[in-house]
C-alpha cells in the first residue's frame, strides 16, 4: 500500500511539474536574455531599481523624477553623490537627448548616462527588483522572496560556445526604457560578482543587429555602439535600437495645451526627431531620436514603448480582432484612452476608459482590455515579446565553464536589468557543434515532449474515468 501511495504521489508531482513547464503564465518584466537560456526562474522579473551612476542601487522607489536625496542619500546608495554623466552626445542617447523636457535633464544620473557605472545589488540581479521590506511595484517571482540574489541560484541549462568563434546571443524587449546593453563573462572558477563580469566584457563581432520576429523572419539593421565613458573603460556597449515616442513617458504623449497648462510626464517635447512624424504615424509628436531603419524603411515597425504583442480583444458581440503592438504600434499615442493620461476628468468622461494613479504616475487605459498581472493600470496583454534582438558576439579562446551576463542599463528609469546563463566554451571541433541541437536543448526537448505525452495521457484517462 505504501508503495502504491508513493507511486501515485510521484505521478501527481510529475503532472504538476509538467504543468508548470508547459503552462507557465506570462510575466510582467521588461526584458530578458533569451539565448542562452537564463538560469533565473521567470527571468523577466530579475532586476534592480533605484540605480544612479557611481552608486549602489537603492532597491526601492518608483517616482517619475527620483532624486539622490529621495532614495535616502549616501547611507542608502553607498556614495557621497552620483558621478557626473559621461554619455552626453545626442547620437548615443535614447530619452530627452537634447534636454527639451520641461523637467530639464532629468535622466542625468540614470544608468545609461555612464554605461556600466551603476552598481547592481547582485551580479545576476535580485528577485522582483526591490529589496525585501521595501514597497514593491513588481510582481513577485514564485518561490522567491523579494530581494533574493540571482547569483545564488543553482546552475541551469548549459549552452555551448565555440572557442575563438562567434555566438548569436539574443534578448527580448517588452517595455522600452531606452539605454543600452552589454554581454559579459565570468569564469566559474571565480566568485560570481559584478567585478568579475566587468573584467570580461564580450566584443560585438558585427556592426549589425538582427531583428528576429515571432514568425521566424529576420531583418538586419545597423547598430549604434558607444565605447567612450563606459565601464569597464573602453568597453563597448550597444544602444537599444527602438526610439520611443517624444515625451518623458515615451508613450501617450500629449500637447502641452491638453495638459491643463502644467507640465506632465506625458507632455510632448517641442519637436521630435527629424522626419520622425512621417515614419512614425503612431507617435504624431515625433520620436526620441531618428533611427536609420525607420527612415530607409528597413524596419518600419521598429519604434514605440510597449513591445509585446496583443492577442485577441473581444468586443461586446464576441467578435475578435487580432492586433499587433510590435514597435510603433505599441503604446500608440492614437490610443483613445492613453492620450488622456494627464487629464483625469477627460479620461473618466471618455467611454470605455478608466483612470488610476500608480506610484505617482497617472494612467488612462482601455478598461475592457486584459490588464497587466499584478496591477490594473495598463491596458496591455503583457508578456509576449513579438521580436528578439540578436547580436553576434566574439567568443574568447580560453575553454572552460562560465556564467554569461546580459546587462541592460536604462535611461528613462533608474533601473539595471541583468540576466545570467550557464555556458561552456569548447573547441570549435567539439562534436557538440556538429549536432543539430545541443545536448542541453535535446534534454529539454525530450522533457517537454514527455510532459506533453504524459499530460495528454492523464487528461484522456481522467476523461474516460469520469
Amino acid at each position: 500500500m505504501q508503495h502504491q501511495q508513493q507511486h501515485r504521489l510521484g505521478r501527481i508531482l510529475l503532472v504538476a511539474a509538467c504543468a508548470a513547464l508547459l503552462l507557465a503564465p506570462s510575466t510582467d518584466g521588461h526584458a530578458t536574455m533569451t539565448n542562452p537560456k537564463p538560469r533565473q526562474v521567470d527571468p523577466l522579473r530579475w532586476f534592480q531599481v533605484g540605480c544612479l551612476i557611481g552608486c549602489t542601487c537603492a532597491g526601492k522607489g518608483k517616482e517619475q523624477y527620483p532624486t539622490f536625496e529621495g532614495y535616502g542619500g549616501a547611507s542608502a546608495l553607498g556614495c557621497s553623490k552620483p558621478m557626473e554623466p559621461t554619455n552626453n552626445l545626442p547620437e548615443f542617447r535614447t530619452f530627452n537627448a537634447e534636454s527639451k523636457s520641461e523637467a530639464g535633464d532629468w535622466t542625468r544620473y540614470f544608468p545609461w548616462r555612464a554605461p556600466g557605472s551603476a552598481k547592481p545589488l547582485d551580479a545576476c540581479s535580485i528577485a522582483s527588483g526591490f529589496k525585501q521590506g521595501e514597497e514593491s511595484f513588481s510582481s513577485t517571482v514564485p518561490g522567491f522572496a523579494n530581494g533574493a540574489r540571482g547569483s545564488e541560484l543553482s546552475p541551469g541549462t548549459v549552452t555551448y560556445m565555440p572557442a575563438g568563434g562567434t555566438f548569436d546571443a539574443q534578448f527580448g524587449l517588452l517595455v522600452n526604457h531606452g539605454g543600452g546593453y552589454q554581454y559579459r563573462l565570468c569564469p566559474k572558477s571565480s566568485a560570481l560578482s559584478e567585478d568579475c563580469f566587468q573584467q570580461n566584457p564580450l566584443a560585438f563581432a558585427s556592426s549589425k543587429q538582427i531583428i528576429r520576429k515571432a514568425d521566424g523572419s529576420e531583418i538586419e539593421i545597423s547598430a549604434t555602439d558607444i565605447s567612450q565613458g563606459t565601464s569597464p573603460a573602453g568597453s563597448t556597449w550597444r544602444r537599444i535600437p527602438t526610439p520611443a515616442c517624444n515625451c518623458d513617458a515615451g508613450t501617450g504623449c500629449t500637447d502641452a495645451a491638453n495638459s491643463g497648462g502644467k507640465s506632465t510626464f506625458s507632455t510632448a517635447y517641442s519637436t521630435g526627431a527629424p522626419s520622425s512624424a512621417a515614419v512614425s504615424p503612431n507617435c504624431p509628436h515625433g520620436l526620441q531620436y531618428e533611427a536609420q531603419h525607420l527612415t530607409d524603411g528597413t524596419w518600419p515597425e521598429g519604434y514605440g514603448y510597449y513591445m509585446e504583442t496583443l492577442e485577441v480583444d473581444e468586443d461586446e458581440d464576441g467578435a475578435g480582432e487580432t492586433k499587433s503592438e510590435t514597435g510603433g504600434k505599441a503604446g500608440a499615442e492614437s490610443d483613445a484612452c492613453g492620450v488622456h493620461s494627464s487629464d483625469e476628468a477627460a479620461c473618466k468622461g471618455t467611454t470605455g476608459c478608466a483612470f488610476v494613479n500608480k506610484a505617482g504616475k497617472d494612467y488612462c487605459y482601455a478598461a475592457g482590455k486584459k490588464r497587466r498581472a499584478g496591477g490594473d493600470y495598463l491596458s496591455r496583454d503583457y508578456g509576449r515579446a513579438s521580436f528578439t534582438i540578436v547580436d553576434k558576439l566574439t567568443v574568447p579562446q580560453e575553454e572552460g565553464s562560465y556564467v554569461l551576463s546580459w546587462r541592460w542599463d536604462c535611461e528613462q528609469t533608474p533601473q539595471v536589468w541583468i540576466t545570467c546563463a550557464d555556458v561552456e566554451v569548447r573547441d570549435k571541433g567539439d562534436p557538440v557543434f556538429s549536432q543539430k541541437i545541443s545536448a542541453s536543448d535535446s534534454t529539454r526537448s525530450a522533457a517537454v515532449n514527455g510532459c506533453f505525452a504524459y499530460v495528454a495521457a492523464a487528461v484522456l484517462l481522467r476523461a474516460l474515468l469520469l
